[in-house]
């Protein structure tokens, strides 16, 4: 069995945390490591709560249905990925439906093998380790904008472990996406180093709040606070 899943968020305030729900909105974090589950979901400042309800919707259904399916017969798709699709098709509809206005949204799940299960919309980016550092983006538009969005849907097939990390598109373009790319290959074990590097590169490009960040790991990592003074202890 793997290691259980970590996940760190950081706030426009720079708060960091990695459980629970948090925010109102215009961005909203949900982290539930028992079940694997985190979401990232952004709305319109003219709108903020419909970030809020995405991300509840999101984890509700999530919680739900990864319960029902893994007492069901296998699927040929992945659990989480199943899951995520269903949820994703659910908060279009009722955004849509209520004139909520859109939401951009990254979720993943980790199950209890190490496997991801990855969900992007447009406006979000995910970088990914494994044996090498990706991006990852959709071109899909928005959820509850009414069109037919067809969100980035994948599952990492089981390995060594993987390292992600979740932002909206807009800081990662003031921290620079090859600066994040960089940043991850270089702290995927120390997430509390890694958010702290990418909000003081963020600062000094101009960025007046702290950058919306969502770590998340299968693999071991070190634990909160150790992994500044390792990394100069290194040097």
């Amino acid at each position: 069995m793997s290691p259980s899943p970590v996940f760190l968020a950081q706030d426009e305030q720079g708060s960091r945390f990695d459980r629970g729900l948090h925010g109102e909105g215009p961005r909203v974090f949900g982290l539930d490591p028992s079940s694997g589950l985190a979401v990232l979901s952004q709305s319109s400042p003219q709108q903020p709560r419909a970030a809020r309800l995405a991300a509840e919707i999101l984890l509700d259904d999530m919680q739900a249905n990864l319960s029902s399916i893994t007492q069901s017969e296998l699927v040929e798709e992945a659990p989480g990925l199943l899951c995520l699709r269903e949820s994703l098709a659910n908060i279009e509809e009722y955004l849509h439906e209520e004139g909520l206005g859109e939401v951009s949204l990254a979720a993943l799940q980790i199950d209890d093998q190490g496997r991801v299960s990855l969900a992007l919309t447009g406006g979000m980016a995910c970088h990914l380790r494994s044996d090498r550092v990706q991006r990852l983006t959709s071109s899909s538009p928005p959820l509850g904008g009414g069109e037919a969005a067809e969100p980035l849907l994948f599952e990492l097939p089981r390995g060594p472990g993987y390292s992600l990390l979740l932002l909206p598109q807009d800081e990662e373009t003031a921290i620079g996406a090859e600066y994040v790319q960089i940043s991850l290959g270089r702290f995927h074990d120390a997430p509390e180093m890694l958010l702290r590097q990418l909000s003081v590169r963020a600062q000094r490009n101009g960025m007046e709040s702290a950058p919306s960040l969502l770590f998340a790991s299968a693999e071991a990592v070190e634990s909160p606070g150790k992994g500044l003074l390792g990394r100069f202890m290194k040097r």
